[in-house]
């Protein structure tokens, strides 16, 4: 079970991240030879009995942790190290951190010096020390499967040729800051509900690992080392993170108060409090204070009062004007709602007025109408034609433009002169064999002859008449197709 890292108030958004404490990275992988068996530290790790004695295991040495600060800004404190030096043995090895796929395990872990010098005592140590771990390989897994010891002689080749390294995972149970300034002054500051505020500053968590310009790293704390995973060579050189070690020997900060320890300066622990500090922020305050009082007190009092009287002669005249605007807005609205009104009046007038004109337009175009009616059938019963037939003509073709109506007119007329003729003449034809009686005899035969003759000629008048009819229907079709183009067009 992982230990469970106290969340303060100010690290609420990064509670996830920080909740994730494991850490993984990349070390070499050293195959043990035969002249190392020969070397005191590897004769203590593995002895050369045991070897000859378990030829199924292929012994591998990595380094596993050096104390300092790392690439990744992670600090491995000599204590915390030296306390977790044997807490990987008996892990297990597998391939990619998989727990199914178990090839080896941990067996011994020692400290050693960067000349491979073997430490038993914390009080002898150097400032920068290694816990070199052996480790074996199974060779033969007596699993019934040939697959899986083909797999294992290739990782072995592979080992061998340098293509493989070791990725070791750690837990931690909790952290505190580690504090490089720019002149390479190293502290320690605990982490507490008023300092974690730096938490977000940490590269691990998103952060850029600047603080007030000193280089700010995460101090691992109560460190177990959970075990080993054999992973491909990384293309990223970064990724090996143990080959650029860096000494941090930084004790802890205290408040107001030089820090104890090797290499301590309290300059970083009383940069930081002061930021945080609601004390030394008040002390700040009473400071700046002291000082603007004492700069007033060099000015001449009747400038000061007078600059105070001028800036609220000042801001009473901003009043007065903001006053005047508000007024003038106010009044602006308001002959704005008076324009408005006026506007939708003026607007209903109008519509009522063009109203009327298109009712007295209309009442004018019927009097134009009923006047110009009246006109034509004047024109037609002055031209002897019946009132009420005239009426009838003129409601029948009073679309037509006047130039056609005259020929209508016309038609009427001639139809008009037409009939009389015809009237004129059957008065005459009644009246001629009323003188052919007086003359008797002889005149009475030509009187028969005369009578037969006129009866033969009255079909004549008839078709004289007919003739008429057809001229009239004939100009009566042509006006009616003359006004169907006009209704077109």
């Amino acid at each position: 079970m992982k230990s469970i890292i106290p969340i303060y108030k100010s690290e609420t958004s990064l509670a996830e991240k920080i909740s994730h404490n494991t850490i993984s990275y990349c070390s070499e992988i050293y195959p043990v030879s035969e002249e190392d068996y020969q070397k005191p530290v590897f004769a203590e790790l593995i002895s050369v009995e045991a070897q000859s004695n378990n030829f199924d295991l292929f012994p591998i040495n990595t380094i596993l942790v050096t104390t300092g600060w790392n690439k990744n800004d992670d600090v491995f404190d000599r204590e915390e190290t030296w306390v977790a030096r044997f807490t990987p043995e008996d892990k297990p090895f597998n391939i990619g951190h998989n727990p199914r796929q178990i090839i080896g395990h941990i067996t011994s872990n020692m400290v050693v010096d960067d000349d491979l010098k073997v430490y038993d005592e914390f009080s002898e140590l150097p400032s920068k020390f290694h816990i070199l771990t052996a480790a074996v390989v199974y060779k033969h897994l007596r699993s019934g499967d040939p697959d899986l010891e083909k797999e294992s002689a290739s990782l072995i080749e592979n080992i061998q040729g340098g293509n493989k390294f070791v990725s070791m995972e750690a837990l931690f149970g909790n952290f505190d800051y580690g504090m490089v300034s720019a002149s390479g002054e190293q502290q320690v500051v605990k982490r507490c509900d008023s300092t974690s505020f730096l938490t977000s500053k940490l590269r691990s968590y998103g952060g850029d690992g600047i603080y007030n310009g000193c280089k700010i790293g995460r101090v691992l704390r109560n460190i177990t080392f959970s075990g080993k995973g054999l992973v491909d060579k990384p293309a990223n050189p970064e990724s090996i993170i143990l080959n650029d070690i860096k000494v941090f020997a930084g004790g802890f900060a205290e408040l107001n108060s030089p820090a104890q320890g090797e290499n301590n300066n309290s300059s970083i622990g009383e940069d930081l409090m002061a930021d945080q500090n609601f004390e030394m922020q008040i002390k700040d305050l009473k400071d700046q204070l002291n000082d603007a009082t004492a700069r007033l007190k060099e000015m001449d009092e009747e400038k000061v009062n007078a600059k105070f009287e001028a800036k609220n002669t000042e801001i009473q005249s901003l009043k007065d004007k903001v006053e005047a605007l508000e007024k003038n807005k106010k009044d602006l609205v308001d002959n704005l709602d008076e324009f408005k009104k006026s506007v939708e009046a003026k607007e209903k007038e109008k519509s009522d007025i063009s109203k009327q004109l298109d009712d007295v337009k209309a009442e004018l175009d019927t009097m134009k109408a009923e006047a110009k009616k009246t006109e034509r059938v004047s024109v037609l019963v002055d031209k002897k034609v019946d009132k009420a037939k005239a009426e009838e003509i003129v409601e029948k073709y009073f679309d037509l433009d006047d130039e056609k109506f005259d020929g209508i007119v016309a038609m009427q007329v001639a139809l008009v002169e037409a009939q009389s003729n015809q009237t004129q003449d059957s008065a005459e034809g009644e009246e001629e064999p009323l003188e052919n009686q007086d003359q008797g005899g002889e005149d009475s035969a030509e009187g028969s002859d005369l009578e037969g003759s006129e009866e033969d000629e009255e079909p004549a008048l008839g078709s004289d008449d007919g003739d008429d009819n057809d001229l009239l229907t004939s100009m009566a079709s042509y006006f009616e197709s003359e006004l169907s183009k006009k209704d077109e067009e």
